[in-house]
């Protein structure tokens, strides 16, 4: 089946608020090609807020997203929720990957699931240009500040070819890569000793080779020098052989690739202060607050740029940006989810074991409705199930699950509400 005509729904266009990974929705009718990410590497000399988290990434944060978990590693769920929304995702090496969690079945945001499930690790979620940050506190600080002032450095790229590159790129080692060979891969040049570990598999898309660099050697309290870091930073560096400015591995041959030039990494650190833009209106309020909160020095005003209506100007710390951008995610109204007709739209839907519930949440998001059981059918919709459902409409596989665990299906504009049989 070609990929036109056979499309998870796991996509962007329609975000499913899905149990995480328990089956494979797939819709087979003719659909769109996938819009590439946008590329926003704007900074506060930008006419637009973007510069802080990119417009298409905050579209998927704040989409909604019914989840009920019982028990799933942390690396395991986050990597699922973000395959699911379709995002790059960096997770700590200290964070324990390991940890159990468990989260309620309920309405929420995919940035509010993130937060919630990685609170179980004592982990926070920060969300910069196009990435997902989720760590200890002080390292997401200084990584996303290190990412914004890289941004704010390269606001954008040099000409339309190296646009190109950077948005088709994509970075992505295989499971058990050690440290050093991730330096390598995204660098395009062989790398000096890192502390041994094994990375599990990653594949991000749309984000340049120097942040990448970041993500890579911010494990390790590490990053490429800058020009500041250069002059001020007075710390012991490693030297890491040759490594490249602005291309990934896999573009080495390129005619158009630059020069390598040796560097070394020095310890992680990013600017006391930095002057961003964040959307005005209703949340500026609650956006000050965190900011201020975080970085009593913290100052926000409007912008004197008449290019950037639409906007105010935060000056503070990276932990004010880090709580201003939270805060912003958090109130965020949830992006609205697209009603499917449930009729004639026809899908294909593959469970080998799940729980019937779980089943019944991703299908009624998939309507676009949400799901609502009955009291006296809490029980029953716990049964397990199998089936596999080949081109039928949204109803037709609703009736095959609730004839499974002996339960009547009633639809409306809004839920789909599930009882016993009479």
């Amino acid at each position: 089946m070609t990929r036109s005509r056979h499309r998870r729904l796991f996509s962007t266009a329609m975000l499913l608020a899905v149990p995480v990974a328990l089956c494979t929705l797939t819709h087979t009718t003719a659909q769109p090609p996938r819009r590439p990410a946008i590329n926003t590497a704007n900074t506060a000399q930008s006419a637009t807020h973007n510069a802080v988290v990119a417009p298409a990434l905050v579209g998927k944060l704040t989409a909604p997203y019914q989840i009920a978990i019982d028990g799933k590693p942390l690396r395991e769920l986050l990597g699922q929720i973000a395959t699911a929304a379709d995002f790059n995702l960096w997770i700590d090496r200290n964070v324990d990957p390991d940890q159990l969690v468990s989260l309620p079945a309920g309405q929420k945001t995919v940035f509010g699931s993130l937060v919630e499930a990685s609170g179980a690790s004592n982990a926070d979620v920060v969300a910069v240009g196009n990435v997902v940050l989720v760590g200890q506190r002080q390292r997401i600080e200084q990584l996303a500040g290190a990412i914004l002032t890289l941004q704010r450095e390269h606001p954008t790229a040099a000409n339309a070819a190296e646009k190109k590159m950077v948005a088709e790129a994509e970075i992505r080692w295989p499971e058990a890569t050690t440290p050093a060979e991730a330096l390598r891969i995204v660098s395009g040049q062989p790398a000096g000793e890192l502390p041994h570990d094994h990375w599990p598999a990653v594949a991000w898309r749309d984000i340049s080779p120097q942040v990448a660099t970041l993500l890579v050697t911010s494990h390790f309290d590490l990053m490429p020098p800058t020009d500041d870091t250069v002059a001020t930073n007075s710390g012991a560096r490693k030297t890491l052989g040759q490594t490249r400015a602005v291309r990934p591995a896999e573009l080495a041959n390129r005619p158009d690739t630059p020069d390598f030039v040796a560097t070394q990494l020095v310890p992680l650190a990013s600017p006391p202060v930095l002057t961003l833009r964040y959307p005005s209106g209703t949340d500026a309020d609650a956006i000050r607050l965190a900011a201020t909160t975080a970085d009593p020095r913290a100052a926000m005003s409007q912008s004197r740029d008449r290019s950037a209506s639409g906007t105010i100007e935060l000056s503070g710390s990276p932990a004010a940006h880090v709580a201003a951008i939270s805060a912003m995610l958090t109130r965020a109204t949830p992006r609205g989810q697209t009603t499917v007709d449930i009729d004639n739209v026809r899908f294909t839907l593959n469970v080998p074991r799940a729980l019937a519930q779980d089943v019944l949440i991703q299908l009624a998001a998939a309507a676009g409705r949400k799901l609502q059981v009955s009291e006296q059918a809490a029980t029953i919709v716990r049964r397990p199930i199998t089936f596999n459902a080949e081109d039928q409409s949204l109803r037709q596989i609703v009736k095959t699950v609730t004839d499974a665990i002996g339960a009547n299906a009633v639809w409306s504009d809004e839920k789909l509400t599930i009882s016993p049989s009479p």
